[in-house]
């Protein structure tokens, strides 16, 4: 199962929180990152050798023209109905929309607002058993 990791987990990650690790580990995973995700990454005080390794371990998406659309629309109708959401944000679930990837992310309660345009969201804690139930 191919995931998207959302930059909070990444971070997580390269901190090595035991209980996200563990729960990262042995799971049948394909783990991809966003080019946002990585801009983030690179603007924080962990930018660096160790950095450019990890990364290069995952799959990668650009933020490209259908992306950037989408996000826009989207951006345009929650400001309308007054639901704002860091830019940032819909950038990266706009990428993981384009291309059909389920998001990975503690930060749920902002991205549960883009599951109506097609994006799945999952919580790190939930991972283990969606994974169980896709790979069956």
């Amino acid at each position: 199962m191919e995931v998207c990791l959302d930059t909070d987990v990444m971070i997580d990650l390269l901190r090595g929180r035991r209980e996200v690790v563990e729960r990262l580990r042995g799971l049948e995973l394909v783990p991809a990152v966003t080019a946002v995700t990585v801009a983030e990454l690179y603007m924080g005080e962990r930018a660096g050798e160790k950095l450019d390794l990890v990364l290069r371990r995952f799959k990668f998406y650009p933020l490209d023209f259908e992306s950037a659309r989408l996000a826009g629309k989207i951006y345009r109708i929650l400001r309308g109905r007054g639901e704002l959401v860091e830019f940032r944000d819909i950038l990266i679930g706009a990428v993981c929309i384009r291309h059909g990837l389920p998001l990975v992310t503690r930060n749920v309660r902002h991205f549960k607002k883009l599951e109506e345009f097609g994006l799945t969201v999952i919580n790190p804690e939930e991972l283990a058993e969606r994974t169980r139930s896709v790979n069956k």
